[in-house]
């Protein structure tokens, strides 16, 4: 238990003093020396015995509870770069657009009064291109929530191996379109 709580260097000096505080034990015990060695023999194996495997499970404790924060890290690093990514792309999908729609509607309001067929042809211009953004904004959004059964998987796996669980699985790539 002293292992679980301390570092593993403390945690030998602990178990060092222990069995110095056994063989002390052992010089003033009364009784006789035969039965001596019988009576503290169980004492002086198990201790460093007992030591050693809760030193061992400590170290293994303390490194799946890195390995779960690393896995973390890496889980929110990732999914602020996908964040980023989606933002780029769809600032890199509207930026444009949304710019000729302004400029089109702009000029469609001052052609208003002067040349009247001309602004509704600009209007119509500022519908169609706004539908065509909004499909593509539709279609990559879709794009970004359908990863795939193959990536849902390999994250599952993941999780489960970094609880411990051993998990294999086969993947015949079978086209599957989204619905």
């Amino acid at each position: 238990a002293a292992s679980a709580e301390f570092s593993p260097r403390v945690a030998w000096r602990l178990i060092g003093v222990i069995l110095a505080v056994l063989v002390v034990s052992a010089l003033l015990s009364p009784v006789p020396f035969p039965w001596r060695i019988w009576a503290y023999a169980p004492a002086f194996v198990f201790t460093p015995l007992i030591g050693l495997i809760t030193i061992f499970q400590a170290e293994k404790a303390r490194s799946n509870f890195k390995l779960k924060m690393a896995q973390s890290e890496i889980e929110h690093l990732a999914t602020i770069a996908e964040r980023e990514r989606i933002a780029r792309d769809l600032h890199d999908l509207l930026g444009h657009t949304l710019s000729v729609i302004a400029l089109k509607a702009e000029l469609a309001n001052k052609l208003l009064e002067k040349d009247s067929s001309r602004a509704k042809q600009e209007m119509r211009d500022v519908e169609r291109i706004s539908r065509e953004a909004l499909s593509e904004v539709r279609s990559a959004v879709t794009g970004y929530r359908a990863k795939g059964l193959t990536a849902e998987i390999a994250h599952a796996k993941l999780a489960l191996e970094s609880a411990g669980v051993s998990f294999a699985y086969q993947n015949n790539t079978t086209s599957l379109t989204p619905l």
